[in-house]
C-alpha cells in the first residue's frame, strides 16, 4: 500500500495514479459491454464508464468522487445510512470487540449486496465485479478460526443471493492471496537500525512518536477529525521542535505511560544516509537507496538476514532471499524491491513500533500483542 519515491525522499501511498495498465471495464466497454464494479480498492476517484463504479474501503466516505456517476452519492448514503465505512483494526482487541466486528460485517455485507442488486437493475449492466473485503479484515485481525468460519459463511449466503436471483448468469469466484494462521510478528525496521542499515535520527523519532500520541488522543477522545484535527495537532507541536531530545523523550514518557500505541518509525528515517528502504510489509521487499548504494555491501546483508532465527523455538525466521530479477521482468521492473524475502510461515515482518517499547533487544511480537493473526 506504499512505495518509496526516491526523487522526493519520502514514503508515498498507492492511490489509482499508480495504475500502469487500463481496468478491463475499459476493454469491455470498448465492445459494447456495460460493467458495474463496486468496492474495488484503487479505483477513486471513481473515472468515467459505461455503467457504475462505487470505489473501495481504501477511499474516502465522504467524497461524491467514490462514485460514477457522481449522482450516486446521495441515492448510496440514504440505502446504507452513515455506516458506509471499515472498523479500524485498532479497535478489534477483546474477544467481545471481535464479536462486535464480526456483527458489523454481517450488516455491513448484506447492505452491499441490497445495494448491488439496485445499482445492476438500475444500471442494465452485462459484467459486474464486488470485492468482499470481510475475508482478507478477517484473517488479519481475528485470531478465534470459528469468527473466521462464520465471517465465510456469511459471504456464502451473499453470493447465494447472486446466485439466485441471477440463475443464467456466468459467476466467477477468485481471490487475490491466500491466508494463513501466523505466530508473531519481526520487527524489521528496528533490526535494520540496529545495523546501521536504516537511519532514524533520535529527535526527530521522538516527535514522531508524540505526533502520534496527540493524534490519537484528539480522534479517539476528543473526537476530532479531518483537515481540523491535522491543523491543531500541528499548531501543537510547533514549539516541540525547539525542545532537547531529553525533555521530549520525558515528555513522550508521561503522555504515553500504559499505552499500547503504535507508530511508524519509517516515518522519521533519514532517506539521505540510509542504505535499504522497507516500505511495506505485504511485499516482504526491501529497497536499496540509490544515493547510497555504493555504501551497501549486499552480501552481507542477504547472509545476516537469513542468520535471523526465533528465540524460542531457534528456527529461522527467513527460507529464501531473491534478487528482483530472479522473480520480475518487463518494463516495470524498476518498481520492484532489490530483494524479497521469503518467510517461515509462522511470522510476518512488522514496521510498525510501539511508543513506549522498552524491550529493543527483541525484535519477536506475538500476535496478541500487535493485534494481528494472519
Amino acid at each position: 500500500w506504499c512505495k518509496v519515491d526516491f526523487n522526493h525522499f519520502k514514503f508515498k501511498r498507492i492511490s489509482s495514479k499508480d495504475k500502469k495498465a487500463k481496468p478491463f471495464w475499459y476493454y469491455l466497454n470498448n465492445y459494447g459491454v456495460k460493467v458495474g464494479a463496486f468496492n474495488i480498492p484503487l479505483t477513486f476517484p471513481a473515472e468515467e464508464i459505461d455503467g457504475f463504479i462505487v470505489s473501495g474501503f481504501d477511499s474516502p466516505d465522504d467524497s461524491s468522487l467514490k462514485y460514477y456517476p457522481r449522482e450516486l452519492y446521495d441515492m448510496i448514503l440514504e440505502l446504507y445510512g452513515s455506516d458506509l465505512y471499515v472498523l479500524p483494526f485498532s479497535l478489534v482487541k477483546t474477544k467481545e470487540d471481535r464479536l462486535k466486528y464480526l456483527s458489523f460485517y454481517k450488516e455491513f455485507t448484506k447492505k452491499q449486496v441490497f445495494t448491488s442488486f439496485k445499482l445492476i437493475d438500475q444500471f442494465n449492466v452485462d459484467v459486474f465485479v464486488l470485492n468482499f473485503s470481510i475475508i482478507d479484515h478477517f484473517n488479519h485481525i481475528i485470531k478465534e478460526y470459528s469468527i473466521i468460519e462464520e465471517g465465510l459463511r456469511i459471504v456464502d449466503d451473499q453470493i447465494g443471493k447472486f446466485l439466485n436471483k441471477y440463475p443464467n448468469a456466468n459467476f466467477i469466484i477468485m481471490s487475490d492471496h491466500g491466508a494463513s494462521r501466523i505466530k508473531g510478528a519481526f520487527n524489521i525496521i528496528q533490526w535494520l537500525k540496529d545495523r546501521d542499515y536504516i537511519r532514524i535520527p533520535e529527535k526527530k523519532q521522538e516527535f514522531v512518536k508524540l505526533n502520534t500520541i496527540i493524534h490519537h488522543f484528539f480522534t479517539k477522545k476528543l473526537n476530532l477529525n479531518g483537515n481540523k484535527e491535522k491543523i491543531l495537532r500541528r499548531l501543537l507541536l510547533i514549539p516541540f521542535q525547539m525542545f532537547p531530545l531529553p525533555v521530549l523523550s520525558k515528555l513522550r514518557s508521561i503522555l504515553s505511560k500504559n499505552n499500547s500505541l503504535r507508530y511508524l518509525p519509517q516515518s522519521a528515517i533519514n532517506f539521505k544516509t540510509s542504505k535499504i528502504f522497507y516500505c511495506s510489509p505485504g511485499s516482504n521487499g526491501l529497497y536499496f537507496n540509490p544515493k547510497t548504494n555504493n555504501l551497501l555491501k549486499e552480501e552481507k546483508l542477504i547472509k545476516d538476514l537469513l542468520s535471523i532465527y526465533e528465540p524460542e523455538t531457534k528456527s529461522f525466521l527467513i527460507k529464501k532471499i531473491y534478487r528482483k530479477k530472479e522473480l520480475f521482468s518487463g518494463k516495470l521492473i524498476n518498481y520492484a524491491p532489490d530483494i524479497i524475502l521469503e518467510l517461515s510461515k509462522h511470522y510476518i515482518v512488522w514496521i510498525n513500533d510501539f511508543v513506549n517499547n522498552k524491550n529493543k533487544n527483541n525484535y519477536f511480537f506475538d500476535c496478541d500483542k500487535i493485534n494481528y493473526n494472519g
